[in-house]
């Protein structure tokens, strides 16, 4: 019994010690504190005895700062303060805190168990937002690209983290490096081959200490801007378009940075055509070989090829011609057709003089041969009049068909009578309406005029001709007079000159009569000749008649030296 109680009597004792010792209520927690704030460390126990003493120590290696509520005079911003002094409340409180209260600190009294420790961390934040730098001016597909991420200042070093738009960029992601840290406050991310799809990215670097609730975040960011070449996006096949349409457009769509440059090209041509293609009114002239055109600078132009088919009724190019021709000549009327798909026929009509219609067949009609030839675009049929004559004369009709319609082209032949001229002498001009010459003077010091205005009988086409008394030694007028049948010459002379032979020939009128001499004034006021209403006599170009030219015919003043 009594070894028993020897037993039990330090066991009571270590009892008792054990629930008389100090227990933590609020033990100290890590806590931060942006620089010149003012930050509290809490501390309080149970069971505090009247002779426990609670202590604070803390940095640099755990200094005694206070004792119970003292504290030392070299800490000036310190002070323990409680919100409640029965409740064994010891709490730190740091006024304007400075860096170098940044550290750990404890609570502790003698009789504890296990001193709580803390750390206290002072922010301090960055100088400025990070920047971001790219290694690359422009960056272009296929290269490698290096973005740096560099920050300045901060305690805590802030921990640089990159981001693809919203997603953290971890390694390995798609072929790409993690940012790495090359140097204080700086980190490097690689791309090592840039694609097309890499332009546009939204890159961010977030530089944080840690402390949201102190310190945002500072963040920096770019939008990648990745050069490529141009591509076009369109697959044109063959496009089918119906003649004569006129809001027809083919659009061609292209990708790349910079913003390519669109055009159409007719293939083999430098003829060029905006975005998209248009055309006012479609027919065979449009179709053919087209290229998209993508330009970048910097880049090889991209091509891709579009075929435009036009199909619809025949065309025939020209528009209505007239031929005039004179007779024995060779005439050829050509009908050029563009149809598509092939046109059914191509035939020949021709309307004479006195409206009948005939229809011309291959070589068929003598002197007329009709011929075809294939072109690239259609059919050309081709007309010709080997030798023309007067009964060729009328209107020829070239008509075209296949299963979407018929197209036709008119063409006028007028024949001419063959104009009669001497040798030696000038073409004359056409005859006068009526019949009647037109006239030519052949003029040495003379002045033709027009008649006055007709009265009565007087034919309107008559016309005067004046000279001068002393024009020449020699005074002529030679009045060339056309009609159908051959030309004659009226000769004027002065009194008491011989012409050879004293003879001039003479159109066969029907009243030689119709040409006279009027208005002889005196003192060399000159004369006129008169020619009115020549008519045509229907006589053989063989029938010439010759008048002996007599002084006596010759109207006569008494004082008057010019005839």
């Amino acid at each position: 019994m009594a070894v028993l109680l020897l037993f039990r009597i330090p066991l009571l004792l270590c009892l008792a010690f054990k629930v008389d010792a100090a227990i933590y209520r609020t033990r100290p927690q890590p806590t931060a504190a942006l620089l010149g704030q003012t930050v509290t460390l809490r501390c309080s126990f149970y069971n505090l005895r009247t002779d426990d003493v609670v202590n604070w120590f803390g940095p640099p290696e755990f200094q005694h700062i206070s004792a119970a509520r003292n504290v030392h005079s070299r800490y000036t911003r310190y002070a323990v303060v409680d919100s409640n002094a029965d409740a064994g409340e010891f709490n730190l409180e740091i006024r304007n805190v400075q860096q170098e209260d940044d550290g750990i600190y404890r609570c502790s009294t003698f009789y504890a168990e296990n001193a709580a420790d803390a750390r206290l961390t002072v922010v301090v934040p960055p100088v400025k937002r990070p920047e971001m730098i790219i290694k690359s001016d422009p960056p272009t597909v296929g290269q490698a690209l290096s973005v740096i991420c560099r920050s300045s200042g901060g305690r805590p070093a802030p921990k640089l983290t990159w981001y693809n738009g919203t997603h953290l960029v971890r390694q390995p992601v798609h072929g790409w490096n993690r940012g790495r840290k090359t140097l204080d406050g700086q980190s490097v991310l690689m791309l090592p081959v840039l694609t097309k799809w890499d332009n546009g990215m939204n890159l961010t670097c977030k530089a944080d200490q840690g402390y949201p609730d102190l310190v945002e975040p500072g963040i920096a960011s770019t939008v990648l801007n990745v050069q490529y070449p141009p591509t076009i996006q369109t697959q044109f096949d063959k496009v089918d378009v119906l003649f004569g349409n006129t809001d027809y457009s083919l659009e061609c769509k292209a990708d790349g940075n910079p913003k390519p440059k669109i055009r159409w090209r007719r293939t083999n041509t430098n003829l060029y055509f905006s975005n998209p293609l248009r055309f006012s009114k479609s027919d065979y002239q449009t179709e053919g070989d087209y290229e998209c055109v993508a330009e970048s600078l910097g880049f090889p132009t991209a091509r891709r090829q579009a075929v435009i088919n036009v199909i619809g009724r025949p065309d025939i190019r020209g528009d209505p011609e007239t031929i005039r021709t004179s007779q024995g000549t060779s005439v050829t009327l050509l009908c050029e057709v563009n149809a598509d798909p092939p046109i059914s026929s191509i035939s020949w009509f021709w309307r004479n003089d006195r409206g009948r219609q005939t229809a011309l067949r291959k070589n068929r009609v003598s002197g007329v041969s009709i011929r075809q030839r294939a072109t690239a675009m259609g059919t050309d049929s081709i007309l010709v009049i080997d030798s023309v004559g007067t009964g060729n004369a009328g209107e020829y009709s070239c008509k075209a068909a296949n299963m979407f319609g018929e197209d036709s082209r008119d063409f006028t032949i007028v024949v001419e009578e063959n104009m009669p001229t001497s040798n030696g002498t000038k073409p004359l001009p056409p005859p006068h309406p009526k019949e009647t010459s037109m006239m030519e003077l052949e003029d040495f010091g003379g002045t033709m005029k027009p008649r006055p205005p007709p009265k009565g009988e007087k034919d309107l086409y008559a016309i005067g001709v004046n000279y001068p008394k002393k024009a020449a030694a020699i005074l002529g007028v030679i009045l060339a007079i056309l009609l159908v049948g051959p030309a004659t010459l009226y000769r004027c002379r002065k009194k008491g000159q011989d012409l050879p032979n004293n003879i001039a020939p003479v159109l066969p009128l029907q009243r030689v009569s119709d040409m006279r001499v009027s208005n002889i004034n005196h003192v060399g006021q000159g004369g006129n000749i008169v020619m009115g209403d020549l008519q045509r006599e229907e006589s053989t170009p063989s029938e010439h008649h010759y008048e002996e030219i007599k002084d006596d015919d010759v109207y006569n003043n008494d004082k008057s030296e010019t005839s």
